[in-house]
């Protein structure tokens, strides 16, 4: 939750400015009002005084919040750090927020229970709300929660009529915007690998959503590109050398790479390994660290982000919010910004 310390600072204002605007009292400049207030709504500030109604109706509230973990997966990580930071600002206002912990590679095996970590304190039939990061969770958790428990979704669209509401990345609009930026690299007559961690028969919306209005978007807009193969890798560094080095023979003339989910990333350098004259332009999902540095390196031309930041924070505020004061969101499907970042437009 945002402070007026923030906004003053984001601002470049003086916190009593802040303090006037948002209680539209005192002489501010037009332009410094609408500088402040647009702030105020980006950071999503809630009111001091509303907040603390909280307390006056002495309800306290216990969220819970899935967070998932896994080696190499710097997106959730950014996301569960957003969720803990945003729980701390909630706990000023007597909301308790717990979190569970998901492995991610038991998120699609039979040994899902044994990857979900509970705290020994959590009853999960006495949580007023919970986060979750897609419906497949929820199936495998909802005989466990109390019925009637609203539920925000994260990550993966919620597709059951219980979501209060869903906070992530269109996934579709991803894809359409990776084909535009695919061509722009490679030229009309682009010969595009489309790869991505998993395996192809694991229908993972994140891929199935990007990768189809990808292909929707090069057949009816740019029909002279194509897509000459699809790579799909795993967590093994050697054996995805391996099946780069084999993919990339098969296909000599690919000229753009789509990375879509790409892990840790590892596999970037694979391409560049086998590609020591960077021939090959590559795009990518998401802004990790690691990310951020081959774009200063040149090493990936492109990467559409899609705020992890707020898939870690705003369901917990939709929870807080409606809990708290009988308030929905307006939207069921709450997008995040996706944007375009290349080497020239960051801040290294």
């Amino acid at each position: 939750m945002a402070t007026v310390k923030e906004i003053a600072e984001k601002s470049g204002v003086s916190i009593g400015t802040v303090d006037r605007v948002l209680h539209n009292r005192g002489r501010v400049s037009p332009e410094t009002r609408k500088r402040v207030l647009a702030i105020a709504d980006e950071l999503q500030y809630v009111p001091n005084r509303v907040a603390q109604s909280l307390a006056t109706r002495k309800k306290r509230l216990h969220l819970g919040f899935v967070q998932i973990i896994g080696e190499g997966r710097p997106f959730f990580t950014d996301i569960n750090t957003a969720a803990h930071k945003k729980a701390e600002d909630l706990a000023e206002y007597g909301v308790k927020v717990s979190f569970l912990t998901l492995d991610i590679d038991c998120l699609m095996d039979s040994d899902f229970k044994a990857g979900l970590s509970v705290p020994q304190d959590v009853n999960l039939k006495e949580l007023d709300g919970l986060v979750l990061p897609g419906r497949l969770v929820y199936s495998r958790i909802r005989d466990k929660i109390c019925a009637g428990c609203p539920v925000v979704f994260y990550n993966q669209y919620p597709e059951c009529e219980e979501a209060l509401a869903y906070v992530g990345c269109d996934y579709g609009r991803a894809g359409n915007i990776a084909a535009g930026l695919c061509v722009l690299s490679g030229g009309r007559r682009a010969r595009i690998a489309i790869l991505s961690e998993g395996m192809p028969d694991r229908q993972i919306l994140s891929y199935t959503e990007r990768v189809r209005e990808f292909r929707r978007r090069l057949e009816t807009e740019y029909p002279d590109s194509t897509v000459a193969g699809e790579l799909f890798f795993s967590g093994d560094y050697s054996e995805n050398v391996l099946r780069c080095k084999y993919f990339l023979r098969k296909h000599p003339d690919i000229t753009v790479a789509y990375v879509v989910n790409p892990g840790d990333y590892s596999i970037c350098g694979i391409l560049r390994k086998y590609d020591p004259d960077r021939r090959i332009r590559i795009i990518t999902n998401d802004l990790g660290q690691t990310q951020k540095e081959m774009l200063r390196n040149g090493s990936i031309s492109a990467t559409i982000t899609q705020q992890p930041e707020v898939q870690g924070s705003y369901p917990l505020q939709i929870l807080y919010e409606y809990l708290a004061f009988g308030k929905k969101p307006q939207d069921k499907n709450i997008y995040t910004k996706l944007e375009i970042r290349v080497a020239g437009n960051m801040d290294f």
